[in-house]
């Protein structure tokens, strides 16, 4: 269950997608997210209908969370691992900026703050990805230094510049981890010691990263839910979501919402009939 942008001139400019999981089908397109409206929207499908759902993934959106408690009582709800996982990264980018904002507004005071600043700028995206993930990366030729670094060497440093950058670094690795291995029977103990770290954590963001996992500690566990050998996830709907996109954009607009559901439904489902 997601939203995807339809047209800013609409009352309401984002309608809701609902995505099925395993068959990669687009169930529906509902014109309105607003609480209220997708309450009476779920309150009308069948009892015995919604007793068959399992489970819902939603982004960290408080109205559907309460939307999907009081329509499917039954049914469990998950977040997507993603959005956690952005919420993790624009935190540790934050102490990222700090960190090289304090060095730029102190140059003075050591002889190398210039260079801190330049790197923690330039290798950015090492706070964010997995290190892993950069197969392809060659030796960096650093200017300032006269010299050819590794991803290594790079990460190396940029840790050493400051402790508390080098400490939620390595707790934000800590979840990383913890987000690919960890498993629904199994996770809770895991899960309740990171959110334990990240609310004692002296860094106001991590602090905040740790009452959210708190909050939503029932949802996370859900994640780790696996469908057909697969981890549910928002994954999926997104790709549909850029296509619904695509086919608003290559129609210039529809302003009626009927027959742009009809044409999404119909370009995307692959079994959709032309009739009915």
């Amino acid at each position: 269950m997601d939203e995807v942008f339809i047209s800013k001139k609409r009352k309401s400019p984002y309608a809701c997608v609902l995505y099925y999981f395993n068959t990669k089908q687009i169930i529906d397109v509902i014109p309105i997210r607003h609480k209220h409206y997708l309450t009476q929207y779920f309150l009308r499908i069948p009892i015995h209908e919604k007793d068959r759902v399992n489970v819902f993934i939603i982004d960290m959106w408080e109205s559907y969370k309460q939307v999907l408690e009081k329509a499917f009582p039954k049914s469990l709800i998950a977040v997507d691992s993603f959005h956690v996982i952005a919420n993790l990264n624009r935190a540790m980018d934050r102490v990222r900026i700090d960190t090289m904002n304090r060095f730029k507004l102190e140059r003075s005071k050591l002889i190398h703050n210039d260079m801190y600043y330049y790197i923690l700028k330039k290798f950015q995206f090492f706070f964010k990805i997995d290190l892993n993930r950069l197969i392809d990366f060659k030796p960096t030729h650093i200017p300032k230094l006269k010299t050819v670094w590794d991803k290594q060497t790079i990460l190396s440093y940029l840790l050493d510049i400051d402790d508390t950058l080098k400490n939620c670094y390595k707790l934000k690795e800590k979840y990383r981890y913890f987000n690919l291995t960890a498993e629904y029977d199994t996770c809770d103990d895991e899960l309740d010691e990171l959110i334990d770290e990240f609310k004692s954590n002296p860094v106001k963001e991590f602090r905040d990263f740790g009452r959210m996992l708190q909050t939503w500690k029932v949802e996370i566990k859900n994640s780790f839910i696996m469908s057909k050998d697969r981890r549910i996830s928002n994954g999926p709907i997104e790709s549909t979501n850029s296509k619904i996109k695509t086919i608003i954009k290559a129609s210039n607009g529809i302003r009626d919402f009927k027959r742009l559901r009809n044409k999404i439904m119909y370009s995307i489902n692959k079994d959709t009939p032309l009739k009915n």
